[in-house]
């Protein structure tokens, strides 16, 4: 009985993939078509913070459907609770040359107070946010975002459908096409050493950030709960002297200005229990 329920259900995530063959699809996932039980099926549970997954080259957040025609993006289709309607995804690595897109296809949104410009293409579900370098293969992919398709519509609540709102926006083509709302937060993470934190007297802590405009300098603002901090205080590094910390709960505190847009975490922390040995 096992092996049938298993087998019926790789049949229905293949006939899924088939079925929604038109759009385009993240590792089997589709939005409207794809359940939260889908996805867990293929990827697990979220394996980072957010409730994300993390991968070697990308780090993903799945927007699920609260429920059908509620308020706010969760609730703007008609489909059942924990139904995919969005997956944004940030490359580690990306430029806009490696996609090796027909850009005759897409709509383009530029928005020069952030030197951005989004890449939509309305009929497959799909939209690049892109910081643009002084040259094309400095164009950096920021996020890419898998949303419904144009076929997809029908799905649509009454009076929901959200427009580009940022001042200074620019359209290059016209289309029928829009740009949701609710890009995702940027990634906050303090990277400290393996093995522990308090094995060693100097110990240097690292904060990564993810999904930040490039063009766009942070603040760092450090503190500790024991210990004290010797050097980059300011900068995106410091280095911590931990050699009066043994036996105690050391927790090193960021706080980020300057990139954070509002509603979003600004702060992360870092804690480790230092043995007396």
């Amino acid at each position: 009985m096992k092996m049938l329920k298993r087998l019926l259900s790789c049949a229905s995530v293949m006939l899924l993939m088939v079925v929604t063959s038109q759009a385009k699809e993240w590792r089997g996932i589709v939005p409207l078509h794809s359940t939260r039980a889908d996805v867990e099926q293929l990827l697990g549970k979220p394996n980072a913070k957010y409730n994300r997954y993390d991968f070697e080259n990308e780090q993903a957040e799945i927007l699920y459907s609260r429920a059908p025609c509620t308020e706010g993006l969760e609730g703007m289709w008609n489909v059942p609770r924990d139904t995919v309607i969005q997956i944004s995804v940030r490359p580690k690595n990306l430029r806009l040359s490696d996609l090796r897109l027909n850009l005759s296809k897409y709509e383009i949104v530029k928005d020069p107070l952030q030197a951005r410009t989004y890449y939509m293409n309305a009929e497959e579900g799909i939209r690049y946010n892109v910081f643009e370098g002084d040259r094309e293969d400095d164009s950096q992919v920021l996020e890419v975002y898998y949303e419904p398709t144009a076929k997809d519509r029908h799905l649509r609540c009454p009076d929901s459908t959200p427009q580009v709102t940022k001042a200074g926006c620019s359209r290059t083509k016209q289309a029928n096409s829009s740009l949701p709302l609710g890009d995702p937060c940027p990634t906050i993470e303090i990277v400290g050493p393996t093995g522990g934190l308090c094995r060693r007297q100097r110990v240097s802590l690292t904060a990564n950030l993810g999904g930040i405009d490039p063009r766009f300098k942070p603040t760092f603002k450090w503190s500790v709960s024991a210990g004290t901090i010797i050097s980059g205080q300011s900068t995106s590094s410091i280095e911590v002297d931990t050699i009066n910390v043994d036996g105690k709960s050391l927790t090193v505190t960021l706080k980020v200005g300057g990139v954070i847009p509002e509603g979003c975490p600004k702060v992360e922390t870092y804690t480790t229990e230092c043995s007396k040995h």
